[in-house]
């Protein structure tokens, strides 16, 4: 996802933290491991190795989000700011995912 940053003129960026909302489900009665992963500007900011866990329940479902400071890649006015959340299950079975992202930006004027 591509997000602008628009400011006004004459701000100075403070923070950002950069979110995404996770909704995942499992369409099997399988076990799932599942890793998560948010990159902002090609940086990894968060990587967790089997932070979410179903039992074999088809229709169980989790919404997973992850918060995390994104100060040092968001650095300009204008800038077109790319969020990726990536997941890697441990079986290859049917699992759906659906990834909202934010960005919150905090400045100063002056």
């Amino acid at each position: 996802k591509n997000i602008t940053l628009n400011i006004p003129d004459g701000a100075t960026i403070m923070s950002v933290i950069a979110m995404a909302r996770i909704n995942i489900m499992n369409d099997s009665a399988n076990a799932q491991k599942i890793d998560l992963r948010l990159d902002v500007e090609a940086v990894t900011l968060y990587d967790q190795s089997e932070i979410v866990g179903f039992g074999a329940v088809d229709g169980a479902s989790v919404v997973f989000v992850i918060a995390e400071d994104a100060t040092g890649e968001v650095t300009e006015n204008g800038q077109v700011v790319t969020l990726e959340a990536f997941e890697t299950l441990s079986a290859a079975q049917s699992v759906r995912f659906q990834a909202q992202y934010y960005l919150f930006t905090v400045y100063r004027m002056g």
